[in-house]
């Protein structure tokens, strides 16, 4: 039983130890859409690791052009981030829009925005999120836009974006939660409307999937106690 019990207890700090992923440096190397655009390449990106930019790589097209001016971040298309990347804010201090769309991304932590005070919109959609932290938008009361729209997501909390004041337009799949953001409501009816709809529960999809990792990983726990 003893024996037994290890296996199982091993199985669990493996699969814990997999959900955390090391940071990795690395400097940026950005394509300039133009005098205020950073566009990261994807093979900045492994798949695997959360990146920490160090410095810009990457000298600005027109001289005297600083990185100051930069107030918008996109990471490209198909680039597998699984984590938001951090140094991001450390390299561009005025980002006021940040586009993850068809990224990879997977991950969303606490702290992953709390640096972009001056951020207005945010574009995370077209990927993998399944959870949005509770307080993850906290320090980013300036925020105007979101978008959460095609992604896994089976866990908001109905609170999320009670600080956001001048929210203006939220997208999230129906599946998900009935909310319709109206961009003629004022912010505080778009907040409270989001919030009734949470707190009724009506963000119920994913169900399926919880069950099913269940599913898989109580059958690899059978199956490693077999051997």
């Amino acid at each position: 039983m003893e024996h037994k019990i290890t296996k199982i207890f091993l199985i669990f700090s493996i699969c814990t130890l997999m959900a955390f992923a090391s940071e990795k440096e690395v400097e940026l190397e950005c394509v300039f859409k133009d005098d205020h655009t950073c566009v990261a390449k994807k093979e900045l990106f492994d798949g695997k690791n959360r990146m920490k930019f160090t410095k810009l790589k990457t000298a600005f097209p027109k001289s005297g052009k600083k990185a100051e001016d930069v107030n918008s971040f996109i990471v490209e298309e198909n680039a597998k981030i699984v984590y938001i990347p951090n140094g991001v804010h450390d390299i561009f201090k005025n980002i006021t829009k940040l586009t993850f769309t068809k990224s990879g991304l997977i991950h969303l932590a606490e702290n992953d925005f709390k640096d972009f005070d001056k951020l207005d919109q945010l574009y995370l959609d077209e990927n993998n999120i399944t959870e949005v932290p509770a307080k993850i938008f906290d320090k980013n009361i300036k925020l105007v836009e979101i978008y959460l729209n095609k992604n896994k997501i089976i866990k908001i909390d109905p609170h999320v974006f009670d600080k956001l004041t001048e929210l203006k337009k939220l997208l999230l799949d129906s599946k998900i939660c009935d909310i319709s953001a109206d961009t003629n409501a004022t912010s505080k009816d778009l907040v409270d409307r989001i919030k009734d709809d949470l707190l009724k529960s009506k963000c119920k999809n994913g169900g399926s999937i919880l069950y099913l990792n269940t599913i898989i990983l109580s059958l690899i726990a059978l199956l490693t106690l077999k051997i």
